[in-house]
């Protein structure tokens, strides 16, 4: 029944191509799904529809694409992929394939040692953070929250693509904020710290433009945790909203970005979307920064403090 199931990955967006042959010459094949990973009950599944196969009573095709990155499965590893079809006497038949992803991942890094490949560079001081307040594989990087300067990590050379440009970024990565830590002005001031959080991730050009970034926040004085998005658009940047999201121990945090006009960049934390729509044709990224990515312009006292924790990075 499966006669076709295969993941391609950049930069065709990371989708999985589903595609069958269905042959039925009793009652005729009316319904069809698919699904991945964990059945969800016969009739639950993705529909796909049947297109008779001219010329050849009895046979159908279906075909579908599945985007791995909005179902985060671009992590480099096997899944199921099962179709079923229903007959005009209500028969279900189906059948499944397990399809390797690991080939998705241009660069994955989780900061263990003597892991590859490895980050390009370093900017400022990192940690690594070990034991209980690792996320992750028993290390994970640490970067001190403070008032000035930046801390991150740098891959200015993107594996799989000889080093070009990408028209299409799929990013994700875990992180935490220890106890205590905190962005903006001091409790109880007028004054108005610019910006109001750090920037967590940044893909830029290869001359260094921010095209995309990813900001973290929690405000010192009602603990709240928050996150920006902010896309480079034509010759300007359009930023959403500062979005609360749940606090919680570990963020997962996924970025989608694409070259193109009127595209829509996506960042998922823990589930909650943030979206900017914008004109990106004139850009493409050419390398990623992650950790405190940023250096605190503007007025006002800042009271930033604390650490911040990244693991399980992954680029596609």
């Amino acid at each position: 029944m499966l006669s076709a199931v295969q993941g391609v990955g950049f930069p065709a967006n990371r989708l999985l191509n589903v595609s069958a042959t269905v042959t039925d010459l009793g009652s005729g094949a009316t319904t069809a799904e698919y699904f991945i990973g964990t059945d969800p009950g016969v009739g639950r599944g993705i529909p796909l529809t049947l297109t008779p196969v001219v010329g050849q009573p009895g046979r159908w095709t279906a075909a579908a694409a599945y985007d791995l990155a909005y179902a985060n499965l671009v992590d480099g590893r096997i899944i199921s992929v099962t179709m079923r079809v229903r007959d005009g006497a209500l028969n279900w038949s189906q059948a499944t394939k397990s399809v390797d992803l690991t080939d998705l991942r241009l660069f994955r890094n989780g900061f263990q040692l003597g892991e590859t490949p490895t980050w390009t560079g370093t900017n400022g001081t990192v940690q690594y953070v070990t034991g209980a307040a690792a996320l992750a594989g028993g290390r994970s990087l640490g970067v001190a929250l403070t008032t000035a300067g930046s801390s991150y990590k740098t891959m200015a050379q993107l594996p799989a693509v000889g080093g070009s440009t990408m028209d299409v970024l799929h990013a994700t990565f875990v992180m935490a904020a220890d106890t205590g830590s905190r962005t903006g002005c001091p409790t109880g001031t007028a004054l108005t710290c610019n910006p109001e959080g750090r920037t967590v991730f940044a893909a830029q050009s290869t001359t260094g433009v921010n095209l995309v970034t990813v900001e973290w926040g929690r405000g010192v004085a009602n603990g709240q945790t928050k996150f920006r998005l902010s896309v480079r658009n034509g010759s300007t940047v359009t930023q959403s909203t500062w979005r609360t999201v749940r606090t919680a121990t570990v963020y997962t945090v996924l970025v989608d970005w694409s070259s193109g006009a009127n595209r829509v960049t996506t960042l998922r934390v823990n589930g909650t979307a943030i979206t900017v729509t914008a004109n990106t044709s004139a850009y493409h990224v050419g390398r990623v920064r992650l950790g405190v990515a940023d250096s605190p312009v503007g007025t006002g006292t800042r009271a930033d403090a604390g650490r911040l924790r990244f693991d399980t990075f992954v680029l596609s």
